[in-house]
C-alpha cells in the first residue's frame, strides 16, 4: 500500500496487524497492554480527538487533585502560608495555573508563574502527582503530533 500511495489503506492494514499481534503476544502481558492503549488512547495513530481529550483529562484532574492542596480558605494545614487561598475563587485559578504549569514543565514554566519556595513546600505526593501530569501531557502531545502526521500524510 505505501508503493501504492495509499495511506488510508497502509493505516487500516497497521491497525488490523496491531490487533491481531495483541491477541498473538497475549491480551495480559506487558505488550499486550501497551498495545491495548495505544489502541484506546489513539485508534494506533489515527484519532486527534482521542489524546486531545486524553490531554484535557489530564489539565482537568490536575486541578482537582490540586485546588484541594490550594486549599479553599484555610483549609490546607500542611501547605506553605502563600499558597492557601483566601477565596474558593483564587484557589481554583492557582490550582489552574499549576495545572498548566505542570503539564508544560519541559519548556521550564513553572518558574515563571511560581516562586521556587511556593513549588519546595508542597507535598511530596502532589510533587510525585505533578511529575505523571507532565509525563502524561508528552504522551498525549506526542499522540496528538502523531495523529496529525498520520492525517496529512507527513513522512
Amino acid at each position: 500500500m505505501e508503493r501504492l500511495k495509499k495511506h488510508d489503506d497502509e493505516l487500516q492494514f497497521f491497525e488490523r496487524e496491531m490487533r491481531s499481534r495483541r491477541i498473538v503476544e497475549g491480551k495480559r502481558s506487558a505488550a499486550g497492554l501497551l498495545n491495548l492503549a495505544y489502541d484506546c488512547l489513539s485508534g494506533y495513530g489515527r484519532s486527534i480527538l482521542r489524546p486531545m481529550l486524553g490531554l484535557v483529562a489530564t489539565f482537568l484532574l490536575g486541578i482537582l487533585v490540586m485546588v484541594n492542596t490550594v486549599g479553599w480558605p484555610r483549609k490546607c494545614w500542611y501547605c506553605p502560608t502563600s499558597v492557601v487561598s483566601e477565596s474558593a475563587w483564587n484557589a481554583v485559578k492557582q490550582a489552574a495555573l499549576l495545572s498548566f504549569a505542570n503539564m508544560l514543565a519541559p519548556l521550564n514554566v513553572r518558574k515563571d508563574f511560581f516562586d521556587a519556595d511556593m513549588l519546595a513546600g508542597l507535598p511530596g505526593w502532589l510533587k510525585m502527582f505533578a511529575g505523571l501530569q507532565t509525563l502524561l501531557a508528552l504522551a498525549f502531545a506526542f499522540l496528538i503530533g502523531l495523529a496529525l502526521r498520520n492525517r496529512f500524510r507527513l513522512r
